[in-house]
């Protein structure tokens, strides 16, 4: 049987072929100009890199059909159809968006990925998270080989830990914890030795912490008996109207002290004597217990010695006091206090770790971990040289390292809280120094 050509239907059938043609070939091509701050205040600063949680806008041409945007291999949810124009796309980039070597596919790392109806663009341009800081780090006078935890926000990506000295620690070495405000690092060979700060770097920019670091030199309180060149303890005392048991000076390591964890002082105080039961009701007001010491003679030796990095020149708004601390029950009441007695005056710094948002969060010790107290919370000594508050000393030499039971205000508001009863507790301190409280700046710009 013959085959009869149909004109008319071919006809129709290529006039078909040519309206679709058409529609392909009268889309705008896709065109990225440049991706551009969006708030009320800017809409104008062209972007070089991108970082989460940032609204932006990408300008060019050809994105009236968009149905995804993707950034780093991962679509955009919730884009506001309102917010797409033929010559703008306007988004928040979302937190969850991977970074660095969080990207499955290398092939998308720092990408944004267009996709309309009929085409697809990628636009090169570096997606961060946000700058990276530091808040604390749990052992400032560890040993090589201990395992220390640096605490902070956005600890994210990183790509090196880099301890005073120079002597660095690579991806492998660390590990960060799943809501990025905790690093943990084994200190390496070397990272123990030179005073200052750890730097943290990654694809987000870079941070550094304070430059307490390797500071022994700093310590006044060491042996708290009163004998040896170096020490100017006195008696380790207590507070008798509260039913407890004196403070006592150990030696020998604390047994509750778990394997991995950096050692204990060579010598420590324990607040009180003997376990007790720390009622901040009960005993509100009341000095779990304490050691005094000769702060004239601390301060002394300490601004004499250039290893220490304090002068009389320094500025005590750039000094702090440390303690090594631990607690044989999780920390929920209480607070560490020192006191110094200048001019009349008894300046005291008081430091608390167990309230968050007006809640006890209990603070765990699984082993021992370093208490810093800034010299800059105290209204006494703000804005003067630690030479111009030795000056204020004079004759009056008495200083106070204490562990004290009671309400303490915790916020501007003034919110008071005095926490829940510790059971059969025991506070163990040592190491007691005046450090170096300043931050290099890291250029993140």
């Amino acid at each position: 049987m013959k085959k009869i050509f149909n004109m008319q239907k071919w006809c129709c059938l290529l006039a078909v072929a040519v309206m679709l043609a058409g529609c392909k070939d009268d889309e705008t091509p896709i065109s990225v100009t440049g991706i551009f701050v969006h708030s009320a205040e800017d809409t104008a600063t062209q972007l070089e890199r991108v970082r989460l949680g940032e609204m932006v806008r990408i300008s060019g041409t050809g994105f009236a059909t968009t149905k995804a945007v993707y950034c780093n291999g991962v679509e955009v949810g919730g884009i506001n159809r309102n917010y797409v124009t033929d010559t703008d796309i306007i988004f928040r980039m979302p937190e969850s968006i991977p970074i660095g070597s969080e990207v499955e596919n290398i092939n998308d790392l720092n990408t944004i990925r267009i996709v309309t109806e009929e085409q697809s663009f990628v636009y090169n341009i570096p997606i961060l998270g946000h700058t990276p800081s530091v808040t604390g780090i749990s052992h400032t006078l560890p040993k090589a080989g201990d395992v220390i935890e640096i605490y902070g926000r956005n600890l994210r990506a990183l790509s090196s830990i880099t301890f005073p000295g120079d002597v660095a620690v690579e991806v492998g070495g660390f590990t960060e914890s799943e809501d990025y405000t905790t690093v943990t690092v084994t200190v390496p060979e070397g990272g123990d030795v030179t005073p200052g700060a750890i730097c943290l770097e990654g694809i987000s920019g870079g941070t550094y912490t304070y430059s307490y670091m390797n500071r022994s030199a700093g310590i006044f309180l060491s042996t708290f008996d009163g004998e040896g060149e170096d020490t100017y303890g006195r008696k380790a005392e207590a507070d008798a109207s509260a039913g407890l048991a004196a403070t006592e000076i150990k030696t020998d390591a604390v047994p509750a002290v778990t394997r991995g964890e950096p050692g204990s002082p060579a010598a420590y105080c324990v607040m009180p004597g003997e376990p007790a039961n720390l009622n901040p009701e009960t005993l509100d007001g009341k000095n779990v217990g304490w050691v005094s010491f000769d702060c004239m003679k601390a301060l002394e030796r300490i601004t004499a010695d250039p290893k220490t990095g304090i002068t009389r020149n320094t500025s005590c708004d750039d000094l702090a006091f440390q303690a090594d601390c631990y607690m044989t029950v999780p920390w929920t009441c209480g607070a560490f206090r020192i006191e110094l007695v200048a001019n009349n005056s008894t300046y005291r710094q008081t430091t608390i770790s167990w309230i968050e948002n007006g809640v006890v969060s209990p603070v765990a010790f699984s082993g021992w971990r370093t208490v810093t107290m800034p010299c800059s919370y105290v209204s006494g000594m703000t804005g003067k040289t630690l030479g111009e508050l030795m000056d204020e000393i004079q004759n009056k030499d008495d200083g106070i390292f204490k562990f004290q039971l009671g309400a303490f205000q915790v916020n501007a508001a003034g919110s008071y809280y005095r926490g829940n009863t510790m059971s059969g507790c025991q506070v163990y301190a040592g190491n007691i120094r005046l450090v170096p409280y300043t931050q290099p700046f890291y250029n993140n710009n």
